[in-house]
């Protein structure tokens, strides 16, 4: 596997992070007393959409390449994303054992893919 191929991997997992956090912010509206038809919410919801889409058509151009053994172990790196960007953009506390268990997990990856 390449840099090359690890990078592709990792944008996917990028893009599906993406698609959590917009989820997120589109509940924190619905949370505050937003209607599902708002616009903005509309606007969100199908932004979210959107990511997946194109993030499924973009794995599935990875899958063409890279085999679903090799290419899979990266989107686990989701589990260190999402919660790093709630902390940050939604100030969602994670507690320090979560974090062990991510960092178990990134030591898998770096494993897996030697």
């Amino acid at each position: 596997m390449t840099l090359i191929d690890i990078f592709k991997c990792i944008l996917c997992a990028i893009g599906i992070s993406a698609g959590q956090l917009l989820f997120k912010l589109a509940s924190n509206r619905l949370s505050a007393g937003a209607s599902m038809f708002e616009p903005l919410v509309l606007l969100i919801v199908g932004s979210s959409f959107a990511v997946y889409a194109a993030t499924s058509i973009y794995w599935m151009w990875i899958l063409q390449r890279i085999p679903l053994s090799t290419a899979y172990v990266f989107l686990a790196i989701t589990y260190a994303i999402v919660p790093l960007s709630a902390m940050l953009l939604f100030g969602e506390t994670v507690r320090p054992s979560y974090w062990l268990g991510a960092a178990l997990i990134g030591i898998g990856i770096f494993i897996a893919v030697q």
